[in-house]
């Protein structure tokens, strides 16, 4: 073991002590130093490169572990409610899609993804209770993204990495991620995140706290730009752009029909936009010529073609768990793109293909009975900086995750928590269960 090796274990060991401390006594900084691991995955790990645990596996499985003893002994109870009972279905949907799967390996591999996101979910709302200030999540928020956004400024200015991340000459930069889309999928949650809180609640924060988040939010978007993904500028630009019309309170002019309206054209809209373009797909793509240019979009709309084709031929039932891969080549519409990049550049087609029609209602549901409760606690307890914040990295997730997959690389634990941290808000006694 080299010396380097050594140092990341010794530290990643002190961090399972410190996790298994903290989760005992401070809960809100145990789960914000799981999130604050989730950067460093790819390089961080307790043993040598390429084997043992990274200090995300590491840290998550003895929060876990500690909350599994508080469980037995009675000092953590789960809440059932429609928010843990959706995750736990779409766990389920993956679970039994095993029936489907041709390669058990990956199949194994996204029932962990989901697992751990759920059980994250269960222990730190059974552990956060109350008004818990989210103060650590936030100082972690703005530490990751100035972190994350220097690593993106060297890379990009010293040319680094490899060939395939070059666009339009310049280097994309993917700090410690391994790919631009998924610092960009980072950068932007910190970004919308902070900058909603120094919008909404700026006046909670001391001088310093609203420092952090200033520069937080100053890196975040130079991560964000450095990292040149389209999805995640998008997704960021219309909630900081929703935000601003909220905090100007232009929607409070306008007549109650005329907001119900406008959210219900907003989300046919959403709806609409995805199946259209699937249904058109085969002819974009054998009939538009492909340039460099044109090459990721041809590209995605393949992707897109081949997870709807996947929903109809199995009967709505889906592939299997982690299948899309290893099934592309089979359901692609045209042979030109017959490589898969690994996901179906949309979350909501991949949850359909692989976990079938009622796996995508479902986490549909989820996401509708997330936003629902944390529309009650303003309502009930007015905005503050955990549900304002939670707001935010729900609405930027959902919103990317139109044009990607973020369900990789423990991104959801980072929305597992600030949900864990706002709902504690309002809730009240939890069912032991």
């Amino acid at each position: 073991m080299s010396a380097t090796d050594l140092a990341m274990s010794m530290a990643g060991l002190l961090g399972v002590v410190l996790t298994g401390w903290l989760t005992w006594g401070s809960p809100t900084w145990a789960s914000g130093l799981v999130v604050a691991s989730v950067p460093l995955q790819a390089y961080a790990r307790i043993g040598t490169d390429g084997t043992g645990l990274t200090w995300t596996q590491a840290w998550l499985w003895t929060f876990l572990a500690v909350g599994a003893v508080l469980f037995a002994s009675g000092a953590l109870r789960i809440q059932v409610d429609l928010i843990n009972a959706s995750l736990a279905t779409v766990v389920v949907c993956y679970i039994v899609s095993r029936h489907a799967a041709v390669d058990l390996v990956t199949w194994r591999n996204e029932v962990y993804r989901w697992s751990v996101a759920l059980a994250f979910l269960l222990v730190s709302r059974g552990l956060i209770r109350g008004r818990r200030s989210p103060a650590p999540l936030l100082f972690i928020t703005a530490v990751g993204a100035v972190w994350t956004g220097v690593v993106a400024i060297v890379q990009v200015s010293g040319g680094v990495g490899p060939a395939s991340f070059e666009r339009s000459g310049r280097t994309r930069a993917y700090a410690t991620f391994g790919e631009p889309n998924t610092l960009g999928a980072y950068a932007a949650g910190c970004l919308v995140v902070l900058a909603a809180v120094l919008l909404f609640d700026r006046r909670s924060l001391s001088s310093r706290q609203v420092a952090f988040a200033i520069a937080g939010c100053s890196f975040g978007a130079i991560g964000l730009t450095l990292s040149q993904s389209r999805g995640a500028l998008a997704a960021s630009a219309a909630v900081l752009g929703a935000l601003v019309l909220v905090k100007l309170k232009c929607l409070d002019r306008l007549p109650r029909p005329a907001k119900v309206w406008g959210i219900a054209a907003v989300t046919a809209l959403a709806l609409l936009v995805t199946p259209r373009a699937v249904g058109e797909v085969s002819h974009w793509v054998h009939d538009v010529e492909v340039t460099s240019a044109s090459w990721a979009d041809q590209e995605r709309l393949a992707h897109w073609g081949a997870a709807a084709t996947m929903v109809v031929d199995s009967g709505g039932v889906g592939v299997g768990a982690g299948q899309f891969d290893a099934r592309f080549r089979e359901f692609t519409p045209t042979w030109r793109f017959r490589i898969s990049q690994g996901h179906a550049h949309n979350a909501y087609l991949q949850v359909a293909a692989e976990a079938g029609l009622i796996g995508l209602g479902v986490y549909l549901a989820l996401i509708l009975a997330v936003s629902v409760g944390l529309v009650q606690c303003i309502q009930q307890s007015g905005p503050s900086l955990a549900t304002i914040s939670a707001v935010a990295a729900t609405a930027v997730f959902a919103l990317h995750n139109l044009v990607d997959y973020l369900h990789v690389l423990n991104l959801p634990i980072i929305l597992m928590a600030w949900w864990a941290t706002a709902l504690a808000h309002s809730e009240g006694p939890a069912t032991t269960s």
